[in-house]
């Protein structure tokens, strides 16, 4: 019976033509479906019952959203949640520069991870990370953004940890689109300057 209910909310929180008062009986129930948070129809009063439900996978989901406009993304990057913001991290194509630029600094090591894996960030923010404490955010880092600036590849071929190394070192075909452009991907990747 419970799959069934489950499989109902799941379907009414994805309907587009789901009037608004439903959407907000969504919310309010705090068992209810996480893909309400990701509908392209939320307006402000609705992100702010989402944030203030205080419903940890709401907001988790709401940060994984494709339609989440800029003025939510900076409210959700100030989330007390890390897990939270370890989403926005991951889920953000479009988001303003501050709020790349508070993840690279966020605390929790899991957003600055997502975020060495997120090919949206601006170069120059995803750079800082080459420097960050964390090995792990360094080599995911070195595995995922295959076109680095030399300086940064350098550093990433030249860090003190073997993990990092290892994976600047190894040729990866993750962001190249193409099949003509892996070629290109692997080969910048295989030499070591």
């Amino acid at each position: 019976m419970t799959d069934t209910l489950d499989a109902a909310l799941d379907g009414l929180a994805e309907n587009p033509a789901l009037p608004t008062e439903l959407v907000r009986r969504l919310i309010v129930h705090r068992g209810g479906p996480h893909a309400v948070a990701k509908r392209a129809d939320l307006t402000d009063d609705l992100f702010d019952e989402i944030l203030a439900s205080d419903h940890r996978w709401l907001a988790h989901s709401l940060a994984l959203s494709r339609h989440l406009p800029p003025h939510v993304s900076l409210r959700l990057v100030a989330h007390t949640d890390a897990g939270v913001r370890a989403a926005l991290a991951a889920g953000q194509r479009v988001a303003p520069r501050d709020v790349f630029a508070r993840l690279v600094d966020d605390p929790d090591k899991r957003a600055r991870e997502h975020l060495a894996q997120n090919g949206n960030v601006p170069d120059d923010l995803r750079a800082r990370l080459a420097r960050d404490p964390e090995p792990s955010v360094r080599a995911l880092l070195a595995r995922w953004w295959v076109g680095a600036p030399e300086e940064v590849r350098r550093m990433l071929l030249t860090d003190p940890v073997d993990e990092v190394r290892g994976a600047a070192g190894t040729p990866t075909t993750r962001t190249c689109p193409t099949r003509s452009h892996r070629r290109t991907c692997i080969r910048g990747w295989s030499t070591i300057p």
